[in-house]
């Protein structure tokens, strides 16, 4: 029997869209911790408890009803009342939680299960201090202004105000519905309770939030949160309704498959420049539920399969953020891509430079990587008349901007001295070191960047010819064949037999053993004879913890198993190398790799894949470790799972060319997978792909609308009559 790790000791989140809430295992949002409500960056409730008179509840259970709601019950312990003592577990207090709309909604039940009547006050604790989520997490210094709070009885609303200098922020604390009238007093409001036996009592509340001017507060009648109705309910089945339907025939592997599409969900937003079905992907619960360049790109390359419309939506989002001047500021530079956008009060006053901020390198290529994933899947005309020339101003910032040496290798150099030193994706403070253990300084010129703008160079070429300029894709590819030659010739370590981690600021290699040359087999820059050595040595025992590939090698002297970036192990960096490693037709390896993040899945609460974790060994009485400070969900390690099973089924579309092509490889462990409702081109589809006694996959093509055709190892299998 297999134990399960929980991911979040102690701790209840739900989220929606840019609302969030951290409460403890009681759904009580305790002051003095990083707990809060929040909304757009900004803490609105920094404390928020339920009491019966003087005293705590006591917890019967509490837990999630979907990502966006949970529910707790309580019970009361022994009690003073006016007219004689209540004893413990009379009463039970119902709480149903539900993030709607960017309001959080409290449906509040009490009931009296004792044989006589009771009178007790439920105490509603209820602080605001409108920090920014910078400052929670410690990455700046406090900066606060003053909050004013306002009760008005006839209205049933309390309001908490915040201004520092032109940041506002409002929180509105509406009680619905209420069977008596509550009184405001010092930070509390108290409800009278009388209830005869067998009677219950209700109260429902919404918190609303405001930033910029005052608001007043919506006036709504109660919400149901039983229905099912709510527009949030409405969305989460809608999410179901349009991606596509994974049914695998491995009862632990379809719990991993099922966790991660509602990760997705949960880490969805709701953007005013989108179209109501189409929704972009913010990177992770609890602090980066906003834009992230790179980080959302590779999300919808992950889950093309999936759910396509991320893409859709991250080409708009980024496109329209898309670098137009130089601003030393927020590292800005035309072409560039944006890396991170904030709302709250540090962006508003300028103490960050996130509106939105461009320190990222690598993000610039994948877009141009995207635009063309998506073209081949979709052979959406559109995104071409769209994007193409947010490609093509990319590509110049990556010839123009991308390389400060002019050695013809795109590097990063922090000019100035806030923001990220690092800035691939790799980019903890401490992440890049040499050989010896010692930091490598700036600028550097990290091996994965080269991989990436060859694969965007091509594919940059391929659209370049779809729109009628062969003359600009003939010098893409030759820029790109150029590149690939000086690439082996810098970086590859003839007595490692692998690529070297970076160049440093003399352009010497850096002979750190590290995971990044494995996504350079994704994005195709290494030669065909060498792709066996860099996958064998990714899969030696100083990389390959039988739990995933380590981000650093265990013999480098920096290697710390529960460092961030210096020999954790992250989902979404296994899945790409996997992606690789099928790409050079290393079946073996890449299924390996993938069986060893379902089998760590398998073991972490709930088989969801945590953003990242311990690099420990694995053996026969060893456990995954969490890393502690993980996002849960978060964005590009569920959409690993979906990487994955790309790679183990090749998938490889191109909707313009009317086909998909699949080189699947069902490992021994799985003897059949169904993928239903797969959108490609003008088709959506449903496949049955088993495995027989010999190892063999039949493909097996079930329903087609559109026209779309399905190629398996090159031959074409019909569809159905």
């Amino acid at each position: 029997m297999k134990h399960s790790i929980t991911i979040s000791p102690g701790e209840l989140m739900i989220n929606h869209g840019m609302t969030v809430v951290v409460s403890d295992r009681t759904m009580q949002v305790r002051e003095e911790t990083h707990q809060g409500i929040y909304h757009n960056d900004t803490r609105f409730i920094s404390h928020y408890r339920y009491r019966i008179n003087s005293k705590p509840l006591v917890l019967l259970t509490a837990g999630y009803v979907d990502y966006y709601s949970a529910l707790a019950h309580y019970t009361n312990p022994p009690l003073r009342m006016e007219d004689g003592e209540l004893l413990a577990n009379q009463l039970r207090l119902r709480v149903a939680r539900q993030i709607e709309r960017g309001q959080v909604l409290d449906d509040v039940r009490v009931t009296n299960y004792s044989m006589e009547p009771i009178y007790v006050g439920l105490v509603v604790e209820i602080k605001s201090d409108f920090a920014d989520i910078f400052e929670v997490r410690g990455l700046h210094e406090t900066f606060r202004g003053v909050v004013e709070t306002v009760w008005d009885p006839e209205q049933r609303v309390l309001t908490n105000s915040y201004r520092q200098g032109q940041f506002f922020a409002q929180m509105h604390y509406h009680i619905a519905v209420s069977d008596s009238l509550p009184a405001y007093s010092n930070g509390e409001l108290v409800f009278p309770v009388r209830l005869g036996p067998q009677e219950s009592w209700r109260a429902a509340v919404t918190m609303q939030f405001a930033i910029g001017e005052p608001a007043r507060c919506r006036e709504r009648r109660p919400l149901d949160l039983r229905s099912g109705s709510l527009h949030s309910d409405r969305l989460h089945r809608r999410w179901g309704e349009v991606t596509s339907r994974v049914r695998a025939g491995d009862d632990n592997l379809q719990r991993t498959i099922d966790a991660a599409s509602d990760d997705l969900a949960a880490v969805r937003l709701y953007l005013p420049e989108l179209p109501d079905d189409v929704w972009f992907p913010a990177a992770g619960v609890p602090w980066f539920l906003t834009l992230f360049g790179r980080d959302s790109e590779i999300v919808s390359l992950q889950t093309l399969m999936h759910y396509p419309g991320f893409a859709r939506a991250t080409l708009e989002v980024l496109a329209r953020r898309q670098g137009r001047t130089l601003d030393e500021w927020r590292l800005e530079e035309p072409g560039k891509i944006a890396h991170e956008e904030r709302f709250g009060q540090f962006a508003v006053l300028r103490k960050i430079p996130h509106t939105p901020y461009f320190g990222t390198i690598d993000a610039t290529p994948l877009f141009i990587v995207l635009l063309s994933e998506a073209w081949r899947w979709s052979a959406d005309r559109g995104l071409l008349d769209r994007y193409l020339d947010n490609a093509r101003r990319a590509c110049e910032w990556i010839d123009r901007y991308g390389d400060h040496d002019g050695d013809g290798f795109m590097d990063y150099w922090r000019q100035v001295a806030y923001g990220l030193k690092n800035q691939g994706w790799k980019d903890a403070h401490n992440a890049l070191v040499y050989p010896d253990g010692s930091q490598v300084p700036n600028p550097i010129a990290m091996v994965e960047f080269q991989g990436y703008v060859y694969d965007a160079k091509l594919r940059l070429a391929e659209l370049e010819e779809v729109v009628g300029d062969g003359e600009r894709a003939e010098q893409l590819r030759a820029e790109a064949k150029e590149l690939r030659e000086r690439f082996h010739e810098a970086f590859w370590l003839p007595q490692e037999n692998f690529f070297a981690f970076a160049l440093d600021p003399n352009r010497r290699p850096v002979a750190t053993i590290a995971s990044n040359p494995g996504h350079c087999l994704w994005s195709g820059i290494v030669y065909p004879d060498l792709a066996k050595h860099v996958v064998a040595r990714l899969m030696e025992d100083d990389m390959f913890s039988g739990w995933g590939v380590r981000t650093l090698s265990s013999r480098n002297p920096a290697f710390n198993p529960l460092d961030y970036q210096l020999g954790a192990i992250w989902p979404h960096d296994n899945a790409i190398i996997a992606l690789g490693a099928k790409r050079y037709g290393l079946h073996e390896e890449a299924n390996r790799i993938a069986r060893a993040l379902f089998d760590t899945a398998e073991i972490f609460q709930g088989h969801r894949l945590p953003e990242l974790f311990g690099g420990f060994q694995r053996s026969q009485h060893s456990l995954p470790v969490l890393y502690t400070q993980a996002n849960i969900p978060q964005a590009w390690a569920a959409g690993s799972v979906f990487q994955f099973l790309q790679a183990m089924l090749g998938l490889d579309a191109n909707a313009p060319a009317g086909r998909l092509d699949l080189k699947p490889t069902l490992p021994d462990w799985l003897p059949s997978l169904s993928i239903d409702n797969m959108e490609i081109g003008d088709s959506r589809i449903d496949l049955r792909l088993s495995r027989d006694a010999d190892g063999e996959v039949r493909v097996q093509p079930n329903r087609r609308t559109g026209t779309i055709r399905i190629f398996c190892d090159g031959r074409e299998i019909p569809f159905p009559e």
